[in-house]
């Protein structure tokens, strides 16, 4: 599932939070789905792919992209299985802080 902003802070239970933590945690989010996402897609690939796909990152994502979509055919769901367990972990974070306040 594709979130907005929006519906993200929603789902982290972020709603009464300030804007300006509401944007903290929407990057510290997307930050962290991206190391963890890559890191296991990297797992995946042979060292003459994780090569190619290196040279594609940075300058061109559109291409990266691409290349993640013919090489890597599962990556929408090991995204999918990173996002739902940030958004949990992320909620029982968020459960613990206001609960000590």
């Amino acid at each position: 599932m594709t979130y907005t902003n929006e519906q993200l802070i929603e789902e982290l239970g972020l709603q009464d939070a300030t804007p300006e933590i509401q944007n903290q945690m929407v990057d510290i989010f997307y930050s962290t789905l991206n190391m963890r996402t890559a890191m296991i897609l990297s797992d995946k690939l042979s060292d003459e792919q994780l090569e190619q796909f290196n040279s594609l990152t940075g300058s061109n994502d559109d291409a990266a992209a691409e290349w993640v979509e013919q090489n890597i055919p599962e990556h929408k769901e090991i995204i999918e299985t990173e996002m739902k367990a940030i958004i949990d972990e992320t909620k029982q974070s968020v459960q613990n802080m206001t609960k000590n306040l």
